[in-house]
């Protein structure tokens, strides 16, 4: 027995008190298409904040038109916290950076998709973004 949990744990991230697993897939969307430069600026500062609140980046892929991460989120760190400061800070140091994003009321449209790494399938992660493209033509 104690050899099975050395292996499950080395697999696993840990706190004092217990060993954990929490990834989630996100998927957001600016309201404008990002330039080459705005994209490259995006993910360092993604990464920044994201490795700031201990977070683990397994996958960061940041588009014109979307952002999308896999990560790790620590079990005393509340989900739609690392959500709303990615977002939020993100926007205001993007904007501070990049002055034609100045013009716009706001960088991201106001929802998110955030899905449990075991739940995904490819049909969820389509029906994600089709959502969220509906609210980017409303």
């Amino acid at each position: 027995n104690a050899y099975l949990c050395y292996n499950i744990t080395t697999m696993l991230f840990k706190t004092r008190y217990a060993y954990y697993d929490c990834q989630y897939y996100f998927i957001c969307m600016p309201m404008i298409e990002l330039l080459d430069d705005e994209i490259k600026a995006l993910e360092t500062i993604l990464k920044d904040m994201l490795t700031r609140y201990n977070c683990t980046i397994d996958t960061i892929m940041v588009l014109s038109d979307q952002v999308h991460l896999l990560l790790n989120i620590g079990i005393n760190i509340p989900v739609l916290k690392i959500a709303n400061v990615l977002k939020g800070y993100s926007s205001f140091l993007m904007r501070k950076q990049f002055p034609r994003l100045k013009e716009y009321p706001h960088l991201w449209y106001k929802g998110f998709y955030l899905l449990t790494v075991g739940e995904i399938t490819d049909k969820k992660i389509a029906r994600g973004i089709r959502k969220l493209s509906k609210k980017k033509e409303s």
